[in-house]
Order: structure tokens, then C-alpha cells, then sequence
């Protein structure tokens, strides 16, 4: 399916940030650069090249090619480069400290899949690493203007604070607000916000 909706010209989620992850830039924008991120579930490159237009060392996991090559030609585009990486991450074993911050941004799996996720992005965040997540919540079942269709592939905040209880909690919160993000995310959307820091 990803492959498919990634195979057109036309960049579906737009070729802008996502607004949550522009609004904290700040947090990747420090005297440490060029930080370390990885971004999950990148889909055509938006978030990642953003960040990598910022000076940091950006890598983009996707499970579609397709997904994959539009990352890199954005980024071309952009006059920046995104490392890319092939991978299910149903599957996917991710390296033991490796990232000062991973992104997840509508990056979403059925239910049985995200402890082992969760455990993945606990492991390859180093300590004082940031993880910055924007998902939607069940109720965005109640305004379709985006995401899956289905409840289980949706995500709570207390979901989360639960996963990352042993992080410090910088954000977490479930709100709705205006999404343009490309044509398959327009109008009012239902999401859960969260930035957690590894201790």
C-alpha cells in the first residue's frame, strides 16, 4: 500500500515539516551539532530533510522504497543529504545507543507491534536523548481527515507515558488542531503531542 501511495509524483504529506516538530525545533537547534536523529516511519522525507537542514545527521527509516527515493530527491532538492534506511519496524532491531533523538511522527502500527517498537527507541536513544512523537488519538476516528481508519493502529497519551515512564516528560498531551499537511492530512485532526527526554 505505501509503496503505492508513495509511487506519484506529487509528495502526498506535502514537502513541509510537520507543525509540531517545527515548533520544537529548538530542541535539536543546540551547541551540540550536529545531533544525531532518526526518524521513524519517515514516509517521503519531509521531517527528515527539515532537520537535516538544520546541520544535523539525519537518517529516515521506511518500510516503502518508494518512500525512500522521494526522500532522497528532497533532499537534493533541498541542497541538504538523509541517510535512508530500508526496514520494517515491526522487525527491525535498531542499534544500542546510537541517536541523540528519534522523531515519530504519524508513524503508526497495530497495537501487538509498538511495545516492541517502544522497547527499540528506548534502546537506541542515548541518555539525555530526546524522543519527539505527534500521532493521532482514537477520537480522530470521529473527523477522518487523516490517518488510519482503524482504532487499534491509534495511540493514547497514556499509552505512551506509560511505555516511557522512565523518561522525563517535557510534553504530553491530547488536543485537536488545524492539520495541512499535504492532501491526505487536511482539516481538523486528533492527536496525542509528547516529547520525552532519556535519563
Amino acid at each position: 500500500m505505501w509503496n503505492e501511495r508513495f509511487s506519484g509524483e506529487e509528495y502526498v504529506y506535502g514537502t513541509e515539516p510537520n507543525d509540531f516538530l517545527k515548533e520544537n525545533r529548538d530542541l535539536f537547534n543546540t551547541l551540540a551539532m550536529p545531533q544525531k536523529i532518526l526518524c521513524l516511519g519517515e514516509g517521503e522525507g519531509r521531517n527528515a530533510v527539515f532537520l537535516a537542514q538544520q546541520g544535523n545527521q539525519v537518517w529516515a527509516l521506511d518500510y516503502a522504497q518508494a518512500g525512500l527515493e522521494k526522500t532522497r530527491q528532497l533532499a537534493a532538492l533541498k541542497q541538504t543529504r538523509v541517510h535512508t534506511i530500508h526496514a520494517d519496524l515491526t522487525t527491525h532491531e535498531l542499534p544500542e545507543a546510537e541517536y541523540d533523538a528519534v522523531i515519530m511522527v504519524f508513524c503508526h502500527l497495530p497495537s501487538a507491534n509498538r511495545p516492541f517498537l517502544y522497547e527499540q527507541v528506548l534502546k537506541t536513544l542515548k541518555p539525555g536523548g530526546i524522543l519527539l512523537a505527534e500521532l493521532y488519538t482514537p477520537e480522530q476516528l470521529e473527523y477522518r481527515t487523516g490517518g488510519p481508519g482503524n482504532v487499534d493502529m491509534l495511540v493514547s497519551k497514556e499509552e505512551l507515558e506509560k511505555a516511557f515512564a522512565l523518561y522525563s516528560l517535557l510534553v504530553s498531551r491530547e488536543c485537536v488542531r488545524d492539520i495541512y499537511e499535504g492532501k491526505l492530512h487536511t482539516g481538523k485532526g486528533a492527536v496525542v503531542q509528547f516529547i520525552a527526554r532519556k535519563t
